[in-house]
């Protein structure tokens, strides 16, 4: 899982593996709360690292110093901490413990008809656990939830909600209610300029490895049994509807750095190109395959009762457009310029703006962090209020100049 972050390591036995595991586990365990090992094939004769996943308490100590001493490691040990991620040299192998937490940043807390459930720290474990397992079956999922406009990733099953799916979908009734009487308004010229499809928010679907299994219908119960070898569990990668080999075939063809280092990737994609009649997929075969992205991701958002959250977003990103278009539009260069003068230099436009921006803050007591409520106050402002407010803090600038 970390690379080669740990330099002059070898990779593990499967011997390795099981004893080491069995040595570092209960180690673990007398310091954190939950503690797993991702399965792989029991054909499996090497490993490169050895991946251990912990769960805890966001204040729970943990990094390398604190996992060397966890694990009765000596001092002199080396290990290198990347993210959530520490890779320790251990008897001359490489060992990553990831640490997962339920943090407030999960998108489950951000919209009120997502509860903070009781056992949300268990629910992301068992994410990054599922997602772990069985190799490189992760990246396949990947690329079926990607055909279908969403992410599979260590948190579970995620649509990313763009800029571009909120426009094809402003027209619709369905999509902005009440929530703001001012979203259904913002006329879709406004958005014109938006269209490049940047990433407005992201909406967790499931945590839960086998509803995301059973989404892109796969069978999970398979996933729960288990399998016995390559050949096995080539066959579960591909017989989900959803999973076009010409499409993957297709970009395992243009490997990654790394993929050499993967054996599985390698037999995996020397499988498609079995199943391919031996030749690389032809641009044909590759487009046949394409789904409506943004289509499937409203199937997904509805199929997870996710739509509510979705008309949230999409509301609150619209007025947020309509109080940006509404407060450039009342605050321009050519409004303050024609309070200050026009003789004056441009750069003071930003002068202005930045004094403006600054005094609203400050008298909103947002707690001095930039905030849109300056935004929406300066759009809701009188023309001869806002020229008052120019004029005073151009005299002010002035002074300051003198």
């Amino acid at each position: 899982m970390g690379g080669n972050a740990i330099k002059n390591v070898q990779r593990l036995t499967t011997a390795d593996h099981h004893r080491l595991t069995t040595r570092l586990i209960p180690l673990l365990k007398q310091r954190y709360r939950f503690v797993a090992v991702p399965r792989f094939l029991p054909t499996k004769t090497s490993h490169g690292d050895l991946d251990l996943l912990v769960s805890d308490e966001p204040n729970t100590p943990f990094g390398v110093n604190e996992l060397k001493t966890v694990l009765n490691l000596p001092p002199e040990t080396e290990g290198i901490m990347n993210g959530n991620m520490v890779s320790l040299n251990v008897e001359g192998f490489q060992v990553d413990v990831n640490v997962v937490r339920s943090l407030p940043t999960c998108a489950c807390f951000h919209h009120p008809d997502d509860k903070v459930l009781k056992n949300h720290d268990q629910l992301v474990l068992e994410a990054s656990v599922g997602f772990m397992d069985w190799g490189d079956l992760n990246r396949v999922l990947g690329f079926v939830a990607k055909r279908r406009g969403l992410v599979y990733s260590d948190v579970g099953l995620v649509a990313p909600i763009l800029t571009s799916d909120i426009i094809l979908e402003e027209a619709s009734p369905q999509l902005i209610s009440t929530t703001t009487k001012t979203a259904t308004t913002t006329p879709t010229a406004a958005l014109a300029a938006k269209t490049a499809s940047l990433k407005v928010g992201q909406i967790i679907l499931t945590h839960s490895t086998t509803q995301v299994l059973e989404y892109l219908k796969y069978p999970s119960q398979k996933w729960i049994e288990g399998f016995q070898n390559n050949t096995d569990l080539f066959e579960f990668m591909v017989s989900s509807p959803y999973f076009s080999h010409h499409d993957i075939l297709n970009t395992l063809l243009k490997p990654k750095a790394g993929d050499k280092q993967r054996p599985m990737v390698v037999e995996f994609r020397d499988y498609l190109l079995d199943l391919n009649g031996g030749v690389a997929p032809t641009q044909d075969q590759i487009d046949a395959g394409k789904l409506d992205k943004h289509h499937e991701k409203l199937k997904a958002l509805s199929a997870f009762g996710k739509m509510g959250v979705f008309k949230t977003m999409a509301a609150e990103y619209l007025e947020t457009v309509r109080i940006d278009s509404a407060m450039k539009k009342a605050f321009s260069g050519e409004v303050i310029m024609s309070v200050i003068g026009h003789e004056e230099e441009g750069r003071n436009i930003g002068l202005v703006k930045a004094a403006v921006r600054k005094l609203l803050v400050a008298q909103l007591e947002t707690g001095g962090h930039e905030s849109d409520e300056w935004k929406k106050k300066v759009a809701t402002m009188p023309k001869e209020d806002i020229e008052e407010l120019i004029r005073k803090v151009w005299n002010d600038i002035r002074q300051t100049k003198d």
